[in-house]
């Protein structure tokens, strides 16, 4: 089977070569070529060429995947982020809710009304300190309570 020349580079995928003119040399493995009336020589990489650059490239995926890393962190936080600000949302609102009867939507201008005295407490001298848990005391205690207030029954001051 015979083919002829010039479809020979079209059936190996290289349109290229056939269109433009191009040159091969098979001895020196270079293609030559004119572009923009200039000629133009592609050669082959040397071996020490071709690790540098297979190097670079390494090194620039590595860098793209530490930033592709690093904003997949910062995503993952600031989506958590949002999720916790939700949650605090949520919860203030509720809280909020319980305590409506305290804040009321309209707050008066000015002070608060003065109000009576609804407990009054009345000490009577020699009077012992009520006997409940949160009064509890030893003697010594006990005693010095009541010495000081005994002091200020004695200055008018209570």
């Amino acid at each position: 089977m015979s083919l002829l020349l010039y479809v020979y580079p079209a059936l190996i995928s290289k349109p290229w070569q056939f269109n433009k003119g191009i040159h091969f040399d098979g001895i020196s493995n270079k293609y030559s070529f004119q572009h923009c009336n200039r000629k133009a020589f592609l050669v082959p990489l040397t071996p020490n060429q071709v690790h540098e650059d297979q190097e670079s490239l390494q090194k620039e995926w590595e860098i793209e995947n530490e930033k592709r890393q690093k904003e997949k962190a910062k995503s993952i936080k600031v989506s958590e982020l949002a999720k916790q600000c939700e949650r605090k949302k949520a919860y203030l609102e509720s809280a909020k809710e319980s305590f409506e009867d305290f804040f009321p939507e309209e707050i008066p201008s000015g002070l608060l009304p003065i109000r009576g005295i609804k407990h009054q407490i009345d000490l009577v001298l020699r009077a012992s300190l009520l006997n409940k848990p949160a009064y509890r005391m030893e003697s010594e205690e006990t005693k010095e309570l009541q010495y000081q207030v005994d002091e200020l029954l004695k200055k008018g001051w209570a």
